[in-house]
C-alpha cells in the first residue's frame, strides 16, 4: 500500500502555483501552497512534507532565505531532511551555487512544466514514477 506524498510549493505568482497545483495533483500527490516564503517556512515548519518545491524570487523573505531557515530548524530534529528544490527564472551560476549553499538539493529553471515534475518525480520517488 502506498501513502500518498505530500508536496509544498512555495511560489508568490498565483497562476505558477496553481499550475503546479494541477500538475502534481494530477500525478496523485497532495499538494499546499504558500504565496510568501514566510508561509512557507510556517507550513514547512508545522507540516511534514516529503518534498518541497521553492520559488527564488519571493516578497519579503525570499527562496533562499526561507530555505535556511528551515534547514536550522530541521537540523536539529533528525538527520531526514526534506528535499527542497529551487525553481527560478535566474539562471545565473552565482545564483545556482547560492541556492546549493542554502541547502537546496537541486535548482530548475522556470517554468514548471509536466516534465519538470516528472524529472521531479523520478529523481525523488522513484517508487512513484515505475
Amino acid at each position: 500500500m502506498q501513502l500518498t506524498k505530500h508536496i509544498l510549493v512555495v511560489e508568490d505568482n498565483h497562476i505558477a502555483s496553481k499550475m503546479q497545483k494541477i500538475i502534481l495533483e494530477g500525478m496523485g500527490f497532495e499538494v499546499d501552497c504558500a504565496m510568501t516564503g514566510e508561509e512557507g517556512v510556517d507550513l514547512a515548519l508545522n507540516k511534514k512534507y516529503d518534498l518541497i518545491i521553492m520559488d527564488i524570487g519571493l516578497p519579503g523573505i525570499d527562496g533562499i532565505e526561507s530555505t535556511i531557515k528551515i534547514r536550522m530548524d530541521q537540523s536539529g530534529i533528525n538527520n531526514t531532511l526534506t528535499p527542497i528544490i529551487a525553481v527560478t527564472a535566474n539562471e545565473e551560476p552565482l545564483k545556482r551555487e547560492q541556492c546549493l549553499e542554502a541547502g537546496m538539493d537541486d535548482v530548475f529553471s522556470k517554468p514548471f512544466t509536466p516534465e519538470t515534475a516528472r524529472e521531479l518525480v523520478a529523481r525523488f520517488f522513484p517508487e512513484a514514477a515505475a
